[in-house]
C-alpha cells in the first residue's frame, strides 16, 4: 500500500482453492473518511493483465500511479505506469520479481 494525500492504494490477492487462481482488488481508501472511494484504480482493463501485483507506489508530483508484477516470481518482472485516470501509459521488463520504487526529485546526472 501507499498514500498519496488522503488517498491510501492498496492492492490485495486471494487465492481460491476451488477456482484454482487469484481474485485481485485494487483499491482507494479515503483516509478522512475510512471508506473505500473505488474498488478498481486500474479504469482500463488491463488490471487482468497483471498475474500477481507486488508493489504499487504513487508519484507525489504527477499523480501516476505504478504497480508492479512479479509475475510466476521466478521470470522477469514488470512495472506498469497509469495515469492518474487509471489509464496504462507504459510497461517495461525488469528482473525478478519488481517491488520498489523510488522517485527523484532533482535532476539526475549521468555517470561520468
Amino acid at each position: 500500500m501507499t498514500l498519496c494525500g488522503d488517498s491510501l492504494y492498496v492492492y490485495s490477492t486471494e487465492w481460491s482453492w476451488i477456482t484454482n487462481k487469484n481474485t485481485i482488488t485494487y483499491a482507494i481508501v479515503d483516509t478522512k473518511t475510512k471508506r473505500v472511494v473505488s474498488r478498481n484504480f486500474i479504469r482500463d482493463g488491463t488490471d487482468k493483465t497483471i498475474q500477481i501485483p507486488y508493489g504499487v507506489a504513487v508519484n507525489l508530483d504527477t499523480r501516476e500511479i505504478f504497480v508492479t508484477d512479479a509475475k510466476d516470481y521466478v521470470t522477469p518482472g514488470t512495472p506498469n505506469c497509469f495515469d492518474p485516470d487509471g489509464k496504462k501509459k507504459w510497461s517495461v521488463t525488469t528482473d525478478d520479481i519488481p517491488a520498489h520504487i523510488a522517485f527523484t526529485y532533482q535532476k539526475l546526472r549521468p555517470l561520468e
